[in-house]
């Protein structure tokens, strides 16, 4: 019994010893841990003009972006779409991170790593980063590879790369403000002669429909812009076998386009799904939100007394 509590003790030794050694090699190996110093690349985020996201598990397309004349993000592949700029931030703030860990000396096993082939490489342009596995003694950092270097990195690559090209579409389906003119719902529509004629309701000539909400001009106007700054929580992609032709249908007709946006009601209940088939995408809404995008503000007690 005592030579068997001897031997367990003398195991529990030896691995408390390894992992001594191990976080012993780890710090001798790094230059400076989490404190700040210079960048971690020169590359200015400002002069960036093109990011590609490159997954190694992964048959889809390349997520490419490009920046615009007028310096706003576009998604130009697997889907062509404005960008959503705190994503696209969140990328480039990766160029100038001033917190990160530096191996030195010998160069690690890099497919031990995954950094050969990476997980994950990113191109600022012509310049690469690959991202490779979690640091076995701190899952909260993460290996990456520049040059011929390996770095330790923060590890909050999963929210900035995100786990398909919709993370990076833009959250506003009509980008840029545009003007509305008209709004075609399945239960009513709205429409003016100009931008700065009001509103006018077509709808189902019912007493009992008219006695349920406001339909004066300033609650016209108010739904109106409750479209116009139209904001989704989030942003998914159509799948193949997705089938929307009888699905009820919202179009939003815009100043200046021939066409108008054509939207097909998904899903109401835990939250408003919105699909998008031109662009390949859906946007989701919560059921506060659908409620106040499908119907107009409905009418007090005190009014309708």
């Amino acid at each position: 019994m005592l030579s068997h509590r001897w031997l367990t003790n003398g195991v529990l030794l030896f691995v408390v010893l390894v992992l001594v050694l191990l976080v012993l090699y780890t710090r001798h190996h790094a230059t400076q841990a989490n404190v700040l110093q210079q960048a971690l690349t020169p590359i200015k985020p400002e002069s960036v003009q093109e990011i590609r996201i490159q997954r190694a598990d992964s048959d889809s397309e390349d997520i490419r972006l490009s920046r615009t004349d007028t310096g706003d993000w576009q998604l130009v592949s697997p889907l062509t779409l404005p960008a959503r700029p705190f994503r696209v931030d969140g990328l480039l703030q990766i160029l100038n991170r001033s917190s990160y860990i530096r191996l030195e000396d010998d160069i690690p096993d890099l497919a031990a790593l995954r950094l050969n082939p990476p997980i994950v490489r990113l191109w600022f342009d012509s310049f690469s980063i690959g991202v490779g596995d979690i640091a076995p003694l701190n899952n909260e950092q993460r290996y990456a590879l520049i040059g011929q270097t390996v770095y330790l990195l923060d590890n909050n690559f999963a929210q900035l790369l995100g786990r398909s090209a919709a993370d990076f579409v833009s959250l506003f389906p009509l980008e840029q403000l545009p003007n509305l003119t008209a709004l075609e719902l399945p239960e009513f529509s709205l429409s003016k002669a100009d931008i700065e004629a009001d509103w006018q309701l077509q709808a189902p000539p019912s007493p009992e429909w008219a006695k349920q909400y406001e339909t004066d001009a300033t609650a016209l106007s108010r739904f109106a812009q409750t479209w116009q700054r139209l904001q989704a929580l989030n942003v998914s992609l159509m799948q193949a076998d997705d089938i929307y032709q009888d699905k009820e249908k919202i179009q939003l007709h815009v100043e200046n386009e021939i066409e108008p946006l054509v939207l097909y009601i998904v899903s109401v209940d835990a939250e408003l799904i919105l699909a998008a088939p031109m662009r390949g995408v859906r946007y989701h809404f919560s059921a506060a939100q659908g409620e106040d995008l499908l119907h107009l503000p409905s009418l007090t007690v005190a009014n309708i007394q």
